[in-house]
């Protein structure tokens, strides 16, 4: 075989190749706000994770967060790669005490197939802990019942285990290396 067109078939396989990296940028994300308990939705958005914020409480959102506790002051939901956020600037509010008063963001699918296994939260709001959040593969939440705020943010970190299978044009790159391997010391031996 002529050494060429194993190069242009490398150079093939390379420039054609995917880059599999785990992200929630361009997915859907179910926003939805839990009140008064864990399993009813008072509102809900399906939004596309980009650049900014997906969700804009300023009373003009379709959202509906002028009710149940926001409604002083702007309040933001950003949803990146790798984490979820919110933030209330220029005013105060506090959570209604019911059984639950919490918002749940589902639809969590990394583009490579990975799954969430872990949660880090970082906040300023007294009182809000691990123990208000929960997760699962696909999903994370967080109770905000009965918490006072005032220009106040939290701010979940997302982990994840890759699930992924090896993609097919690497398994054809390291094909196509152990055939050009042995091309050469069959070459050689003649």
């Amino acid at each position: 075989m002529n050494k060429k067109y194993i190069w242009v078939a490398l150079f093939a396989i390379l420039a054609f190749s995917t880059n599999a990296n785990a992200s929630l940028v361009g997915d859907s994300v179910l926003v939805e706000w839990l009140y008064p308990d864990g399993a009813t939705v008072l509102t809900s958005d399906t939004v596309t994770v980009g650049a900014g914020n997906e969700v804009i409480c300023n009373g003009s959102s379709t959202f509906g967060c002028s009710f149940g506790g926001y409604g002083n002051g702007d309040v933001t939901f950003d949803i990146a790669s790798f984490s979820i956020g919110m933030s209330l600037v220029n005013g105060a509010t506090t959570f209604v005490s019911t059984t639950y008063n919490g918002f749940k963001f589902s639809g969590l699918d990394f583009s490579d197939g990975s799954i969430l296994t872990n949660v880090v939260l970082d906040t300023n709001i007294a009182g809000l802990d691990m123990s208000r959040v929960a997760f699962g593969s696909d999903f994370v939440q967080i109770n905000m019942q009965s918490l006072q705020t005032t220009d106040s943010y939290w701010n979940l970190s997302l982990v994840t285990t890759s699930t992924s299978v090896p993609e097919a044009s690497s398994i054809m790159l390291l094909g196509l290396g152990l055939a050009g391997l042995g091309f050469t010391r069959r070459k050689k031996q003649s």
